[in-house]
């Protein structure tokens, strides 16, 4: 299984995001970058994906993903916790 680890980076905005997506799952240049068509990519990748996504992303982001995940066996999301705490 392919696994995508979404940062604070690739969430600076809605372009820097379809972006790396597009590099990561090789998106077809026909891709709306908008919401509803990153659902329909997600659904309809053939080769099984998990996304690992920051617990503070914005909502309706995450409703895609999770969407996606229980519309398509290919497609798998987590949310992971950034922590705030810098390394001593």
């Amino acid at each position: 299984m392919k696994k995508i680890f979404v940062g604070k980076g690739e969430l600076a905005s809605r372009d820097a995001l379809y972006d790396f997506l597009g590099e990561r799952l090789a998106l077809p240049a026909y891709f709306g970058r908008n919401l509803d068509a990153l659902y329909d990519v997600l659904t309809e990748l053939s080769e099984p994906v998990r996304f690992y996504l920051p617990t503070d992303v914005d909502g309706a982001l995450a409703a895609v993903f999770r969407d996606a995940a229980e519309a398509s066996p290919a497609v798998g999301v987590k949310f992971y916790r950034v922590s705030k705490k810098l390394p001593e």
